[in-house]
């Protein structure tokens, strides 16, 4: 008699014991709805002082459309959004402006609460200074820092100058132009795309649309190899003028080149 069959079945036999149950019969994925307590109509008029006829409408409008873009609004918003007789969207307007008012006082009221917990529990401490913080190194500070800290960077006629020839590769120059820079700013430009290494953002400030700064980059151009146009299009981007990237560079002509290394400001280059 061969005992090789017999051998296998009892073999796998005790491999499938050996399974684990989820594995033996697994149930099926099924995807649980959340429900809601659903508030009934009495309820929500008295919480927020409506008719019954403003709540009718109200869900009526939310069952249709409102449910596509205002599920995050109060019942009282929703219907002065909605209404479009004058008298009565000054009215939903003046309840919703008490509502919010009195939410404002209990948030108030809160954080004072708050702040003498904390005076309590832990006594004085100082302010935490956010402009330590990494992220802060990133851009001229557009605010005054907190009290006995240094700023995180000087004003940028302070900066120190960095020799071009000091760019390294991954550097990213932050160009600012205006409409009125002309020559100036298209050799700045030219000269810094001979460093094949860096990207160039260039801000555009006082133009009069996103795409006048385009024109004024293409116009430019007007005398550039062939290579340099090419350079110009895989490295410079072009950018709206961002106030905190050149935070109190009111005052300050164009072309300004700022410097950035891992993401830090350190420098100028003119």
């Amino acid at each position: 008699m061969n005992a090789a069959p017999s051998m296998t079945r009892q073999i796998m036999a005790a491999a499938l014991l050996a399974l684990p149950l989820a594995a033996r019969a697994a149930p099926p994925i099924t995807a649980t709805a959340l429900d809601y307590t659903p508030i009934t109509d009495a309820a929500l008029a008295a919480h927020w002082g409506l008719e019954q006829a403003d709540v009718a409408r109200y869900r009526n409008y939310m069952t249709r459309e409102g449910r596509f873009f205002y599920t995050h609004l109060d019942p009282i918003m929703v219907l002065g959004i909605i209404e479009t007789d004058p008298q009565r969207q000054a009215r939903y307007a003046e309840r919703y402006l008490m509502a919010e008012r009195q939410r404002i006082e209990a948030q108030t009221a809160f954080a004072q609460a708050v702040g003498a917990a904390q005076r309590r529990l832990f006594g004085p401490e100082k302010y935490v200074n956010f402009s330590r913080l990494p992220q802060a190194a990133a851009s001229l500070p557009s605010h005054p820092s907190a009290p006995g800290s240094a700023p995180p960077h000087p004003a940028i006629r302070s900066l120190p100058r960095i020799d071009p020839a000091g760019l390294q590769a991954g550097d990213t120059v932050d160009l600012l132009v205006d409409a009125a820079c002309q020559d100036a700013c298209y050799d700045r430009l030219r000269a810094l795309l001979q460093r094949p290494t860096i990207t160039i953002a260039l801000y555009g400030r006082d133009f009069a649309d996103p795409t006048a700064l385009v024109t004024w980059l293409e116009a430019g151009q007007a005398s550039w190899t062939d290579a340099e146009r090419q350079a110009a299009a895989a490295r410079v981007q072009p950018r709206r003028f961002d106030p905190l990237v050149f935070a109190h560079a009111e005052q300050v002509a164009p072309p300004l080149a700022l410097v950035r290394r891992n993401g830090a400001l350190i420098g100028r280059l003119f």
